[in-house]
């Protein structure tokens, strides 16, 4: 009987998958021959079969045996893993602020998503000189409108030239354009603090008398005036600050010619903003023949040159509150009195309408007894002494007087004591009273604090004995 020959599509199955199988079988390697050896003995052993003839494994066309699942793609027609880039280069989108980068402008955002802000416009905030009059960088630097550039944002107002001395419109020159008169002139704030109040000067002249002849002096601060203001005719009653006309400075009884820093008046008038109360000038300008005929007068009073004032406010604040009032106008000096405070301002250039030559020369150091930085003069001075009873005892009224020099020139300087008893409690205090008279009641040391003028101060220990 004629054996059954296996088919040959279940052959070139065993063929084809025998590779697969031997990959994923955990026995020996030889499955896969030994399995071939089967089909081959299986195919070659009955001789009946011996003149059949079998097509070889190779000429077989694949599509004609396999099933459904060899039609699949295989492993090798894959994207291949070196087709992928890196995964470290791939950034997931930014869906809550996507940045499409776009040209940069001057707006504040970053347009061209680098993390910067306005790059490529320079200057930005800067100061800058806008499209004004003046050469004053009053300006800042912006972005134009449009985001394409910069503009310099100079809203102010342009500042004009006046005549003061100054470089007001920036443009390195001073006083240029005939803002001056072409006579001497010297201008004061006004009432509307315009600099526009002016008057004319007239030259200093050998006929104006003995009355205007100044001490020598080699400071550059004790310079004779060049000009002087001609009080005869002139209008005194001319608002020269907000607060103050020109009277109150000048008196023609204390000379007809008068010089008058405008720089002190707007001093002065700033002092009266802070005390918000009227400001009375007792003394300002003096002559120099006027100043010698008050006993005790400083031979060198700033009064001659017109920077000096008394001003008391007649009660409606205290003297101290003026002196603090001229401290914080940086006055060079001051003197406190009985009824009113003197400031000065020696240490401040002399100005250029007054003294056009040398305007702003270089202070010196003080001489004639003057100090060129508003210390007391070598002649000034004040102390006080124990004058009755000596030695001092308990019960026995005690007598201290307060002495100074001459060269408080403006009257009585204000004295001010306070006494401490032995056991440390205050037991008196007093101003403006030159002599201090009280008894003591206890035996041991009693202690005076004393200031004269405000400018001389220390303290007087007393040993009182017993009764």
């Amino acid at each position: 009987m004629r054996r059954h020959r296996p088919s040959l599509s279940l052959s070139l199955a065993l063929a084809l998958f025998a590779p697969a199988l031997a990959a994923c079988d955990d026995g020996p390697a030889t499955s896969q021959t030994q399995i071939l050896n089967v089909r081959s003995d299986t195919a070659t052993t009955d001789d009946a079969l011996a003149g059949d003839t079998v097509s070889p494994l190779d000429t077989l066309t694949a599509a004609d045996t396999l099933s459904a699942a060899d039609t699949l793609a295989t492993a090798d027609t894959l994207p291949t893993a070196d087709t992928l880039p890196p995964l470290d280069t791939q950034s997931p989108p930014d869906t809550a602020n996507p940045c499409v980068a776009a040209v940069e402008l001057c707006n504040g955002e970053d347009d061209d998503c680098d993390g910067q802000t306005d790059e490529g416009f320079p200057g930005l905030g800067a100061v800058c000189d806008g499209d004004d009059a003046d050469s004053c960088a009053d300006g800042v630097v912006r972005c134009a409108p449009d985001g394409t550039a910069t503009r310099c944002d100079d809203d102010a107002a342009s500042i004009v030239e006046i005549c003061d001395g100054q470089d007001d419109d920036c443009d390195g020159q001073t006083d240029e354009g005939g803002v001056c008169p072409t006579n001497p002139t010297v201008c004061y704030q006004g009432e509307n603090n315009t600099w526009d109040v002016c008057f004319d000067l007239v030259p200093a002249s050998p006929s104006m008398g003995a009355d205007y002849v100044y001490p020598s002096s080699s400071d550059p601060r004790y310079a004779p005036p060049v000009n002087y203001l001609d009080l005869q005719g002139l209008a005194t009653s001319t608002k020269i600050a907000k607060n103050f006309a020109l009277s109150e400075f000048v008196s023609i009884d204390k000379g007809r010619w008068a010089v008058l820093s405008a720089t002190a008046v707007q001093h002065f008038q700033a002092i009266r903003a802070a005390l918000a109360t009227p400001l009375y000038i007792n003394s300002g300008y003096r002559s120099p023949g006027y100043n010698d005929g008050i006993d005790g007068s400083a031979p060198l009073s700033r009064h001659m040159y017109g920077d000096a004032a008394d001003v008391t406010t007649q009660g409606a604040t205290t003297l101290a509150a003026i002196e603090s009032a001229c401290t914080a106008q940086n006055a060079s000096y001051i003197q406190v009195y009985v009824a009113h405070v003197h400031c000065d301002w020696r240490d401040d250039p002399l100005g250029h309408d007054f003294w056009p030559a040398p305007a702003g020369a270089p202070l010196l150091p003080g001489r004639d007894g003057v100090s060129g930085d508003g210390a007391a003069p070598d002649d000034l001075w004040g102390t006080v002494a124990l004058t009755s009873p000596d030695p001092a005892r308990v019960g026995v009224d005690m007598v201290v007087d307060a002495d100074w020099s001459a060269a408080f020139d403006e009257g009585t300087p204000l004295v001010t004591w306070r006494v401490t008893a032995p056991d440390g409690a205050g037991a008196y205090a007093a101003d403006a009273e030159t002599t201090l008279r009280f008894t003591p009641w206890a035996p041991g040391a009693w202690r005076i604090a004393w200031s004269v003028g405000g400018m001389f101060d220390g303290e007087l220990v007393v040993d009182v004995l017993p009764e």
